[in-house]
């Protein structure tokens, strides 16, 4: 097993100055902006990002074509980069940002023009001094170019990048706290909702919020296709990721490796095993609020769809593990801890157990909080079928939902509002879905554009 430079290859292949913009576009740099400014249109660009199923690098790992579809109308609208590195034992986004920021900034120019963005900002974690100042001399260097600012590739669209040095505050890096932090407020989580950035975010405009590997890879995705990028690492987790490898390890560092790759493997190829020959009792597989691991799960690769396809001959495991693979919980690893799923995942478990209850004919009502959450969209279709499997056994469904086709699918539809907090707790609609666009909230002047 050997790396898969996609994201650093620029920066190993120029370790002095690939952080120059001249060595940049030597090395075919600015291209994929370019090419989308002049040859694309921006519902183009997010189908190629979609097709990559490239899925967000911080730490929800939501689809990142399908977030940046989730962005309202409105004629203001920005980006946030949340460069907030604040997890103990992650530095990654510090060599992006450090020796390769252009890589970033032509990932920022894209992601824009695909979702009419004409500001962005890059909030840099406030400890990271050298790599803010790498990242707002390469935007200064860009704006000389005419890359950014007004006009930019002679396109005719404009674009501001402003770099945002943090407060130091390890909350920031929950992406409502920080866009407090940006416009001088304390750093503190909003209510989601109303707050839910790609409706009411910045300034209480939609605002895409997404990590600096993510915009990182953007440029690769549209210079090669969203097809290669599938291709690599393994259904449901595509592409490669940078992870940082530290602790008790003969050679700490940062390492690009496509996804599939267990920790064991991780260890003993990349980081040359443990000190001294000795074994691993415990690891860490993310920050701070990731529970530990054993030694003994270190190996752990197969998913839940591989194991239905290796076990295709025994019907009697392959029923067991079916309706998982159903509610959309394919990509998960086999012995993996419950305790390391998220909120939504560990939803989609439970209705996976009552799938299996064939037999169970005890009307039951079901109340899902958000259950598409970190879904990919090709599998919100095998959720929903789900959903319609429990209906047809004569259970009752409540959905707690803001994607779009959940609410197009829902036999009945209620808003609750007019805003949030005190201003909300009402029942200002209830009706069919498509019925919603004839009266006047908020939510029906959002979806009317949205259920044509």
């Amino acid at each position: 097993m050997k790396e898969t430079l996609l994201l650093t290859k620029h920066m190993r292949e120029n370790p002095e100055n690939s952080h120059l913009i001249d060595v940049y576009e030597k090395n075919n740099g600015y291209s994929a902006a370019r090419k989308v400014l002049k040859e694309d249109n921006p519902g183009d660009v997010i189908e190629e990002i979609k097709t990559s199923n490239i899925r967000g690098r911080g730490g929800a790992g939501f689809p990142t074509g399908v977030k940046w579809g989730f962005l309202a109308e409105d004629q203001e609208r920005y980006l946030v980069i949340n460069a907030d590195e604040s997890e103990p034992g992650t530095f990654k986004d510090r060599i992006l940002l450090e020796r390769d920021p252009h890589q970033l900034i032509e990932g920022i120019i894209v992601t824009s023009f695909a979702s009419n963005i004409s500001k962005a900002f890059i909030y840099i974690r406030g400890e990271y001094a050298k790599p803010a100042r790498r990242v707002q001399d390469a935007v200064e260097q860009a704006y000389e170019k005419g890359y950014l600012g007004k006009n930019i590739f002679d396109s005719g669209k404009d674009l501001d990048v402003v770099v945002h040095l943090g407060a130091g505050a390890y909350i920031c890096g929950e992406e409502t706290a920080l866009l407090n932090s940006l416009e001088g407020r304390r750093g503190e989580p909003r209510l989601k909702p109303p707050y839910f950035p790609a409706v009411k975010g910045l300034y209480n405009k939609p605002t895409l919020v997404n990590n600096v590997e993510t915009i990182s890879s953007v440029p690769w995705i549209i210079n090669n296709s969203g097809k290669d990028y599938a291709k690599l690492g393994v259904e449901g987790s595509t592409g490669t990721r940078i992870f940082s490898l530290s602790g008790h390890v003969n050679t700490p560092g940062n390492f690009e490796i496509e996804m599939g790759c267990s920790f064991g493997e991780f260890i003993d190829n990349f980081g040359n095993g443990i000190k001294e020959n000795k074994s691993v009792k415990a690891y860490i597989p993310g920050g701070a609020s990731a529970p530990w691991f054993t030694g003994e799960q270190l190996d752990i690769k197969m998913t839940i769809d591989d194991a239905i396809e290796f076990f295709e001959e025994r019907k009697d495991i392959w029923k067991k593990l079916y309706p998982l693979q159903q509610v959309g919980l394919g990509y998960v690893r086999l012995g993996q801890p419950s305790n390391t799923l998220s909120g939504g995942e560990a939803q989609r478990l439970k209705l996976a157990s009552f799938l299996l209850e064939a037999n169970d004919n005890t009307p039951t009502l079901f109340i899902f909080d958000e259950p598409t959450t970190g879904l990919h969209f090709h599998d919100i279709q095998k959720l929903l079928n789900a959903f319609d499997a429990l209906v047809e056994r004569g259970h009752s469904i409540l959905v707690i939902e803001h994607n779009l086709d959940v609410l197009k699918y829902a036999d009945w539809l209620i808003e609750l509002g007019p805003d949030g907090g005190d201003k909300g707790g009402q029942i200002v609609y209830e009706g069919k879905p498509e019925d919603i666009v004839n009266v006047k909230t908020e939510t029906s002047r959002y979806l009317s554009e949205k259920f044509q």
